[in-house]
């Protein structure tokens, strides 16, 4: 059900003019087959987890206050992590909240195939935010809480995990006031926070791409994902014929090379997107002392 109320939220982000919508209010949740019961009682899950953010509010006489709420970028990657768990169908980017990766998704699936979708699925294995309670004195809140984001970043003997904190979130809140009619629409405070996971997981997408290109291990993980089923281990499973394996081999390392050197191309021609990897690059290189395969991939960028 969870699932199903971010799916809702997700697609109508935007409105029929294509604008970012002032949300879903508690008294259309009918209207787009949501349960309002089911839904107070998922209500503080939702916003305590940060998947969606309070956008707004309307009063009207004595009725109780109609919120309205919007899907946050927490909740596009919570609905991702859930699809990833159900396997069929495979998670998918969602254009408004990551326009970099939409941009090029046609281009690199062209390129990379199946691949990309496992490419994706170690993505989201490997970034993970969780939401940090808020701090409160007696029944006052002193702040409302932060996020802490933690990002896997594969060396050539282990995986790494980079942490950063997002301090105060700030969470919206409905005025108290004796006006029996009144109305206010939100602005997101935590904009900032949204586009900086957004470009986190930008990030990470495109340098597993690289990764895979580059390092052994990490290819050697791909290869096994589609010579073998994926719930089994190798040593149990019966191979396939030598010559579809080596036709299978082939194919691999021939998307990954082609692959790559599409991806390094994309991002020396694009702005935006090589400063991003740039600065992250950067930014983990200097807290790595085994860093040989990251400094390869930051050495490629123009």
């Amino acid at each position: 059900m969870q699932a199903k109320i971010i799916y809702t939220f997700m697609i109508h982000y935007k409105d029929e003019s294509g604008n970012t919508s002032k949300g879903i209010s508690k008294n259309e949740m009918q209207k787009y087959g949501i349960d309002k019961n089911t839904f107070r009682t998922l209500e503080d899950y939702f916003l305590k987890n940060y998947f969606l953010r309070l956008s707004g509010f309307n009063r009207s006489g004595l009725r109780p206050d109609d919120k309205y709420f919007q899907i946050t970028v927490l909740g596009i990657l919570a609905f991702m992590k859930w699809q990833l768990g159900m396997k069929n169908p495979p998670p998918f980017l969602h254009r408004d909240f990551f326009p970099l990766l939409f941009k090029y998704e046609d281009e690199l699936g062209k390129h990379y195939g199946e691949i990309l979708d496992y490419v994706l699925e170690i993505t989201l294995e490997r970034i993970d935010v969780q939401f940090e309670a808020e701090l409160k004195l007696g029944k006052k809140i002193l702040f409302d809480g932060n996020l802490i984001e933690g990002i896997k970043i594969p060396t050539e003997m282990m995986d790494i995990t980079i942490f950063r904190n997002y301090d105060e979130l700030i969470m919206p809140k409905i005025p108290i006031s004796n006006k029996p009619r009144m109305s206010e629409t939100f602005k997101n405070y935590n904009q900032k926070i949204d586009d900086n996971i957004t470009e986190r997981f930008t990030f990470l997408l495109f340098f597993n791409l690289l990764h895979i290109g580059i390092s052994n291990r990490a290819a050697t993980n791909c290869v096994m994902r589609f010579l073998y089923e994926p719930d089994k281990k190798p040593s149990k499973q019966a191979k396939t014929s030598s010559e579809k394996d080596n036709q299978v081999l082939d194919e691999i390392f021939t998307r990954l090379l082609e692959g790559t050197k599409k991806v390094f191309s994309i991002i020396n021609n694009d702005e935006e997107l090589h400063s991003l990897m740039k600065s992250s690059l950067l930014e983990i290189t200097n807290m790595l002392a085994n860093r040989k395969s990251i400094q390869a991939i930051y050495d490629k960028l123009n």
